[in-house]
């Protein structure tokens, strides 16, 4: 048997779950089970499975991401006024930036100002997402499907990046270089930002 699924409804990660399933409700026999059903007939409801199989995942119509995507704010009260600290946890969709709910509020304030929270912030949470994969490895990574790591990976490609590992040392570039690169190049667009010293003069 044979089913199509229009290829638009697959995207990036798709994972499969395969089952039959009773199309009616049937009372199975049990004759050929094992022994403990005791030969009687299981009622079987409408639309329960019957049988299942391995889960497996492909990837399908992949689309680059840009890195500064992978970024989710918490509120974290038991972190004080002023400081930041990212979750990076690469089973999560996101790298999780938390701060105090006082501070987050202020930097969403300055939120839409991308010359200054990118080079800032997002940044050093991007720094502390790659050295983690470098010192994991990227092909160790890769078993890890989703998510901001598929996302950093990707670019990493993308720009020609390796990232190397702590023994080997066998990399292209410096996590620090990479960021940058993996952000389009936010310091440069910091120095260069009309408007910067009027911001600065206004406390932003």
């Amino acid at each position: 048997m044979e089913e199509v699924i229009p290829s638009q409804l697959l995207v990036n990660d798709v994972e499969v779950n395969p089952a039959i399933v009773a199309f009616n409700s049937v009372d199975h026999p049990t004759r050929t089970a094992h022994r403990e059903y005791g030969g009687e007939a299981i009622y079987i409801g409408r639309w329960q499975p019957l049988a299942t199989d391995q889960t497996w995942r492909f990837k399908a119509n992949a689309v680059r991401r840009p890195t500064k995507s992978i970024f989710n704010l918490s509120p974290d009260n038991d972190l004080p006024l002023d400081l930041f600290d990212v979750d990076v946890d690469p089973s999560q969709r996101y790298l999780t930036i938390r701060a105090n709910e006082q501070t987050l509020e202020q930097f969403k304030g300055i939120r839409s100002k991308e010359y200054l929270t990118i080079p800032s912030v997002y940044m050093n949470a991007l720094c502390e997402a790659l050295s983690q994969l470098k010192q994991t490895g990227i092909d160790n990574a890769e078993s890890i499907s989703g998510g901001w790591v598929d996302c950093i990976i990707t670019n990493l490609r993308e720009h020609g990046i390796r990232l190397g590992d702590p023994e080997q040392q066998n990399g292209s570039h410096t996590v620090f270089h990479a960021a940058q690169l993996l952000l389009e190049k936010p310091l440069g667009k910091l120095i260069q930002r009309d408007g910067w010293d009027n911001d600065m003069e206004q406390g932003l």
